[in-house]
């Protein structure tokens, strides 16, 4: 599914996330920017039939009160199912379009960043891109272009995805 296709599937489930698909009319050129960096079209999230997307906690050594949750995306199915040491037989890898990746950052607030792992076999080092970027990204694009949003605050929902 090529990059048009993708925000245009976003628009037909907009009413699956509850909000209307102007909304992501207004954002997806912000989504579309962010994916023409990364060097794949789709990739694999880890996720399990009753929690959803994989989130990893990950703590810097220096400062160990400082973590933040992860998406891990993968190029590839294989370096999905790889990724974990001891292989979970309830959570699985599956594709998911770039564009949408990026559309549930945008909603989860309890996602700071996406590492995409862009090549294959390459499991250590990844593109991140922060939800906090993808945010102001966003109201930068929406106060450029959709002036008539930034007078009413209410039409953006808490949960937008």
């Amino acid at each position: 599914m090529n990059l048009d296709q993708q925000i245009q599937a976003l628009i037909d489930k907009a009413p699956l996330y509850r909000i209307p698909p102007k909304w992501i009319t207004e954002i997806a050129p912000v989504l579309v920017d962010y994916a023409t960096e990364l060097q794949h079209s789709e990739y694999y999230i880890l996720q399990s039939q009753e929690d959803g997307w994989l989130l990893t906690t990950l703590s810097n050594r220096a400062q160990v009160n400082l973590e933040k949750n992860v998406i891990h995306a993968f190029s590839t199915l294989e370096d999905a199912n790889l990724f974990s040491s001891v292989p979970d037989p309830e959570i699985i890898a599956l594709p998911e379009p770039v564009t949408h990746i990026l559309f549930e950052m945008v909603g989860r607030d309890i996602v700071d960043s996406t590492i995409f792992f862009e090549t294959p076999g390459n499991r250590t080092t990844g593109a991140e891109i922060f939800r906090e970027n993808l945010l102001n990204r966003i109201k930068e694009h929406r106060q450029q272009h959709w002036p008539s949003f930034n007078s009413n605050p209410r039409n953006l929902p808490p949960d937008i995805a």
